[in-house]
């Protein structure tokens, strides 16, 4: 196994032969950049492109460039694919998660952490700037991130981001402590009062207290949310503790990709398989069709996975096709 190595041309034989190795780049001593090449069956299982923002992201989802993403920044490896022929799918489907954290460092990195959506299952609220609530926090990714971008302000921030903060309460903190111990390490959720975000969150504390009277049954919520989680608040007091995490929309999940068939093989522009090529991970397409569902990718990464390792085994040891398929 090498690592820092960085793939330039995956190499197939002309006239539409077979995939035969990659050509990359290495540093060596004396930072001197040295072009080598590996001869065999080829795997790619490089990932994505939710972290090319202003590239392949840009290219086929150009009202999401300049969003944060909760990938790394690096160019996407679909193109070292189609440069052989490879056809791909679903390019212009993109996940956007509505809760990435914007504290815990750099406000303009492009790269955030995820505000995991048990924060809001377990009865967190959404507000904006001022602590006015504005969206059922439990409607789908898509329903809330484009709430978030037509009612929150917009930051005054090189990177796309909004104003918007998540608010749990005692209970709902409690129930997510595995979670919650991780953020407030990053410096990402801090724990305050009502009282002291007052003069930040005017709103906040009628707001509050309406959601708790929701929760409570004594109304119904004037956005839909009918599951309220472990959220036990009920009487809102400057003294109430509250958790605050300052969140915006980002960049989390790219279903499209590389076509592969049911052996894992990558596709060309005619359906045939390129002999020696394999794919797997989010790099690949034609799975998830619009969207993920959680868990999903279990299949592209560890299912496909395994078929493409036992499929080049087969490959390279001269078998049609590895046993048991």
């Amino acid at each position: 196994m090498e690592t820092g190595r960085r793939v330039t041309r995956i190499l197939r034989e002309e006239g539409g032969g077979k995939v035969t190795g990659v050509e990359y780049t290495v540093v060596k001593e004396g930072n001197e950049t040295v072009l080598e090449r590996v001869y065999g069956p080829v795997v790619v299982a490089s990932g994505g492109f939710a972290g090319d923002a202003r590239g392949l992201l840009a290219q086929y989802r150009p009202d999401l460039a300049g969003i944060p993403s909760t990938n790394e920044e690096r160019e996407g490896t679909q193109p070292l694919l189609q440069e052989i022929g490879a056809a791909v799918v679903d390019m212009e489907q993109v996940q956007v998660h509505p809760t990435g954290f914007l504290e815990g460092g750099d406000g303009e990195a492009m790269v955030k952490i995820l505000a995991a959506e048990a924060l809001r299952g377990e009865g967190g609220v959404l507000v904006l700037g001022d602590g006015r609530r504005f969206v059922n926090e439990l409607e789908t990714r898509e329903k809330v991130t484009g709430e978030v971008m037509e009612r929150a302000e917009r930051l005054s921030t090189k990177a796309r981001q909004w104003d918007v903060k998540l608010v749990l309460d005692e209970g709902a903190a409690a129930a997510l402590e595995s979670h919650l111990g991780f953020y407030m390490w990053k410096g990402l959720i801090r724990k305050t009062t009502v009282g002291e975000v007052e003069e930040e969150m005017p709103a906040l504390k009628e707001v509050l207290q309406d959601y708790a009277d929701v929760v409570s049954g004594k109304k119904k919520d004037e956005f839909g949310r009918e599951s309220f989680g472990n959220w036990t608040l009920t009487e809102v007091k400057p003294e109430s503790v509250v958790y605050v995490g300052k969140v915006t929309p980002v960049v989390h999940f790219t279903m499209g990709g590389v076509v592969i068939n049911e052996r894992s093989q990558v596709l060309d522009g005619q359906g045939q398989p390129i002999p020696g090529l394999w794919a797997a991970g989010e790099i690949t397409g034609g799975l998830h069709g619009q969207n993920r569902l959680g868990g999903s990718s279990l299949l592209e990464c560890v299912v496909f996975g395994r078929i493409a390792g036992d499929e080049a085994a087969a490959f390279y040891q001269g078998l049609e096709t590895c046993s048991g398929r």
